[in-house]
């Protein structure tokens, strides 16, 4: 009883904060004016005519989300430093993640995280060229090589037979999932190369392979496809226009750091 008029009542509400949620600078407001307004009107509650307490349940929550985004503007300001490199290193965790992660839908979940960590990034960067091209750079090379490696997991597992044929393979690819998700915890031109080398030594060792098996169309397909892996992500490692490709360049130098990108 009543519903059609409390539709009608709720709708401009709702329309109201759905256009302020398409706005990119006050999405937050959008969001935050319809959610408080439906909690208020409390539409799963019997109607009781009180609305003084009305009146004053918006009022506290006018006031305590004014008092929480004057805290948050003066004293954690959202585009603070320091919060962007949490991000950002969150960000690379992604292929710490696609290194160690449990396979069941673990490309879905690393896809679905890191475009989530880069739309916050997206947010706090706005205005801020650089830092967006930086964040942009890291966002791509994460997305490369965190893909390329579930895929190499994968192909890995359908290809069992090889860890059986060669025993060294098992051992190096471990030491590649090791190496990358230490490269991207904490960059720099050591573990760069330690990474390279992993990604080489099972790079030989399935090139090995795939000369033993040729003969078998099945098994050589699925070196050819572990193969395909591996030069992506070496690849992807040496990008120039990568986050990592000033490392590539000087990895001689073990005390290069990315912050002096």
């Amino acid at each position: 009883d009543g519903f059609p008029l409390l539709c009608a009542t709720l709708a401009p509400v709702l329309a109201m904060g759905t256009f302020l949620a398409t706005r990119p600078s006050i999405a937050g407001y959008g969001v935050g004016f319809a959610v408080f307004f439906c909690l208020l009107a409390g539409p799963d509650n019997l109607i009781v005519y009180t609305p003084d307490l009305l009146i004053n349940n918006g009022i506290a929550v006018v006031v305590a989300m004014l008092v929480a985004s004057l805290a948050f503007l003066v004293v954690f300001p959202p585009h603070m430093d320091w919060l962007v490199e949490r991000i950002c290193v969150s960000l690379r965790g992604q292929v710490v993640l696609a290194c160690h992660g449990d396979l069941d839908s673990l490309g879905q979940r690393f896809q679905s995280g890191t475009h989530d960590l880069m739309h916050q990034l997206r947010l706090l960067l706005r205005g801020r060229r650089h830092a967006h091209r930086r964040a942009l750079r890291w966002m791509l090379v994460t997305l490369e090589v965190g893909h390329a490696v579930v895929d190499l997991r994968n192909e890995a597992q359908t290809a069992a037979w090889l860890g059986r044929h060669d025993p060294r393979w098992i051992a190096a690819l471990e030491r590649v999932r090791e190496d990358l998700a230490r490269l991207f915890e904490h960059p720099d031109g050591a573990l760069l190369e330690c990474a390279l080398i992993s990604v080489r030594a099972a790079t030989w060792i399935a090139q090995e392979a795939l000369a033993t098996v040729h003969h078998e169309r099945e098994w050589r397909h699925d070196v050819q496809r572990l193969l395909s892996h591996l030069h992506f992500i070496r690849s992807a490692l040496l990008d120039r226009d990568a986050p990592l490709g000033p490392l590539a360049r000087g990895r001689r130098d073990p005390a290069r750091s990315l912050k002096t990108q």
